[in-house]
């Protein structure tokens, strides 16, 4: 079988309380990678101080780029990404804890599944101090996520490096991860898999770039966990405009890229030219209905009505919630202004 070139990206950010025992289970992994791009966002702490150690003693290229600047979480981790030259890249944070097998098993997996070009494996929750704490992150999402869709985390993914580089630079949209528009890119193609087993330990601390979420919490959660925290109907309607705008910027951002793309994606074998062009054209029909719906919420009085009613004959309902939708918007958006 083919032997790839494997890259962690790597992106640090003040982490110099945990990265060390990060950067020792990429030495301690069976298959070890042949090269590590260690991007540093300005970190104020021993952190890079930390990195350029290990530079010395890695059994491994280390790749550090110091920013001048602070760019930002999703933008230090693109900028990592675009410089990793592998055949298979993964993204790492800085404070988890990779197990020894990992880089082998996602190895022998793209061996095995040359139609296959992201794959995202199971992550074990701990502690600060890597206690787990018996829950992992797909048993906690599988009654109440569609995991196909929503099961996005950047250090528990990993890429072919050819579709990576399709992918790059990252749109610029606010609320935009690295690893969501990844993931969003390999799905839209269907070469996306998940992987049940657990490759990583997450640790969960009060410094996370997650925290807050009410997926990641340090405890084991019950199936109704998350619709508790559903917040209240009011509030569900404030955000919608802001939900909606990024929708919409998202699916123009995937339109374009595919439409771009066309050419490299047909000659890669990714896809064959009837269903790129199926993809290309459900994704134009749902990109025009949020467009369309977005306006709704821009319009006032009886064009309001209207163009609720025109969203629905144009059967535009059918890229949100259905009737359901439909309903939300005649009752709360038209009858009652909100």
């Amino acid at each position: 079988m083919k032997t790839f070139k494997i890259s962690i990206a790597l992106a640090t950010y003040n982490g110099a309380y945990f990265i060390r025992e990060q950067l020792e289970s990429f030495v301690a992994q069976t298959r070890l990678p042949d090269e590590l791009v260690v991007c540093d966002d300005c970190s104020s702490d021993s952190t890079l101080f930390i990195v350029q150690q290990f530079a010395y003693i890695a059994p491994f290229q280390v790749k550090i780029i110091a920013n001048e600047y602070n760019i930002g979480y999703a933008n230090n981790f693109s900028k990592a990404l675009s410089y990793c030259t592998g055949d298979i890249v993964l993204p790492s944070d800085q404070d988890d804890v990779w197990l020894p097998t990992k880089l082998l098993q996602v190895e022998e997996y793209f061996q095995e599944h040359t139609e296959i070009h992201l794959l995202i494996h199971d992550i074990l929750f701990c502690k600060s101090n890597l206690t787990p704490i018996g829950q992992t992150k797909i048993e906690r999402m599988r009654r109440n996520f569609d995991l196909q869709k929503d099961y996005v985390v950047g250090m528990a993914s990993a890429i072919r490096g050819d579709f990576l580089r399709l992918c790059l630079p990252i749109p610029d949209i606010k609320g935009l991860s690295h690893d969501k528009w990844l993931h969003m890119c390999a799905q839209t193609l269907f070469v996306k898999t998940i992987i049940n087993e657990v490759l990583a330990l997450h640790r969960r601390h009060g410094a996370n770039s997650t925290t807050g979420s009410p997926l990641n919490v340090d405890y084991v959660t019950l199936p109704d966990h998350f619709r508790k925290l559903r917040p209240g109907l009011l509030k569900r309607l404030s955000q919608m405009k802001a939900d909606m705008t990024l929708r919409k910027e998202r699916s123009a951002s995937l339109l374009s890229w595919l439409e771009q793309g066309r050419d490299s994606f047909l000659s890669a074998g990714y896809i064959d030219a009837v269903q790129l062009d199926i993809i290309t054209f459900e994704l134009r029909k749902r990109y025009m209905a949020e467009v369309s719906r977005n306006c709704i919420l821009n319009e006032k009085g009886g064009k309001r009505l209207g163009a609720i009613l025109k969203l629905y004959r144009s059967g535009g309902y059918a890229y949100f919630r259905g009737w359901m939708s439909f309903t939300s918007d005649l009752i709360f958006r038209y009858l009652f202004r909100l």
